[in-house]
């Protein structure tokens, strides 16, 4: 009998738990990056642009700090301010040393970095693998996280 009352709620609940998972879904596919998600994380470059990045000077990395300050290593170490609206996240007043490499990679790198904090990078985390794009480039960082 209750069965009978409740069946034209049935297929508003369907619809509704549909929807939910629907969201859920979206978040774990990484479409809204939160500054919470990586502060405290740290991530190393794997490739750039689709190859991957060996070099002799050890780890390429990208670290979110408290309030939200990001710092790294390319050739050069670099520091910053960073913000994540909508999906973009900038690096603002950002701070890099200024010495020559002999690997023309990691000089075209800094570059690359400095772009893409200053115009905005579309940012995509997924699990352990972190996604930045923009400027025609795409930098795939995988976790190497630590907590403090």
């Amino acid at each position: 009998m209750f069965l009978i009352r409740c069946r034209p709620l049935l297929p508003a609940v369907l619809f509704l738990s549909l929807l939910s998972c629907t969201r859920l879904a979206a978040a774990d596919c990484g479409e809204t990056v939160a500054s919470e998600d990586l502060i405290h994380r740290r991530f190393v470059l794997s490739s750039l642009d689709g190859e991957p990045i060996r070099t002799a000077t050890g780890p390429l990395t990208v670290e979110f700090l408290e309030n939200f300050m990001v710092s790294g290593q390319a050739c050069n170490a670099f520091r910053g301010q960073g913000e994540l609206r909508n999906g973009i996240l900038t690096v603002s007043n950002m701070i890099m040393t200024r010495r020559f490499c002999l690997d023309e990679t990691l000089n075209r790198l800094d570059a690359i970095i400095g772009q893409l904090f200053a115009g905005g990078a579309e940012i995509d985390l997924e699990g352990n693998r972190l996604v930045l794009s923009g400027d025609g480039h795409r930098l795939e960082y995988y976790g190497d996280d630590w907590k403090r």
